[in-house]
């Protein structure tokens, strides 16, 4: 069996769990909500190997080795809007104790905008989310921002021109007018390298009607920000950020500008931000940076 059958097997006996972590290839921990519970391996999966995974990552693309050892991506098993996985690893001499990895199952299409947004504020969320404005989803590991943020792209946007850009495939196919493009890595002779901003302009060559941008990491910034001061405000993306408040910040402190003028695209661009918390209820609110301050949009 392969890896990534032998992963599916587990998820699919025990539904309820929502990431594996192996320390080594000992012990695992079990993740179901925010209860942990630490098991042996053998009684998660059959036996696996540094072989098969390194040969698992090398069928995605996907180099990981001593002199690359940090690799992740995603795998579906099934129909892609069925069972959808994530994946993310570290190699010795990082790992300094053997191997780390942790493999996430994501339930995107499964969940409806109203299982985060109360009936109450529903109507005003998708008023919202309609407009033509940038969207930052916010919130810790585990919130839900991608569940939630394909959930209101199904409500507010399934019959758009959506385009997603991403550095590893994540978001799915979930619309026959969705289009996709993913970078490109360097193959082993360190050629072939296509990167997200060279993606940008092909991307607005093809008319998106609203774009989304995977999650802000150092090169999804750059991306992020090309995007907008090429016009193109209608672009969505998750962020690991606790406060909205706190969103100039983070941006700065990923690059492609100064607080001072991350604030200024954010009030200018009228963006939204949506909060999510691992406590229920997930979703904590909507606001709006706008010329008077950050407002409150419930």
């Amino acid at each position: 069996m392969t890896f990534e059958h032998n992963i599916d097997a587990y998820f699919s006996s025990f539904p309820q769990t929502d990431e594996l972590l192996f320390d080594g290839f000992d012990s695992v921990c079990v993740v179901r909500g925010d209860e942990k519970t630490y098991q042996e391996t053998r009684s998660v999966l059959h036996t696996f190997s540094i072989d098969q995974l390194q040969d698992f990552a090398l069928g995605q693309g996907v180099r990981w080795d001593p002199l690359q050892p940090a690799a992740g991506g995603s795998f579906c098993v099934g129909s892609e809007s069925e069972r959808h996985y994530r994946w993310h690893g570290l190699l010795p001499p990082v790992a300094r104790d053997g191997l780390l990895l942790s493999v996430r199952r994501h339930r995107l299409g499964e969940f409806a905008l109203s299982d985060f947004v109360a009936p109450s504020n529903l109507e005003t969320f998708l008023r919202h989310a309609r407009s033509h404005r940038p969207v930052f989803v916010m919130g810790p590991t585990g919130a839900g921002k991608t569940s939630f943020m394909i959930s209101a792209l199904l409500e507010c946007a399934a019959d758009e021109r959506l385009a997603i850009l991403e550095q590893l495939p994540e978001v799915p196919k979930l619309s026959p007018r969705w289009i996709r493009l993913c970078a490109q890595p360097a193959n082993f002779s360190g050629e072939g390298a296509v990167g997200l901003e060279y993606l940008i302009d092909e991307l607005l060559r093809l008319r998106p009607d609203r774009m989304v941008i995977g999650e802000l990491r150092r090169e999804e910034i750059f991306a992020f920000k090309r995007a907008l001061l090429a016009g193109h405000a209608s672009v969505w993306t998750t962020v690991h950020a606790a406060r909205a408040e706190e969103l100039p910040w983070r941006l700065a402190e990923l690059g492609a500008a100064s607080r001072a003028e991350w604030d200024e695209l954010l009030v200018s661009h009228n963006a939204l931000v949506v909060v999510l918390s691992r406590q229920t209820p997930r979703f904590q609110g909507l606001w709006q940076f706008t010329q008077s301050g950050l407002i409150s949009c419930f």
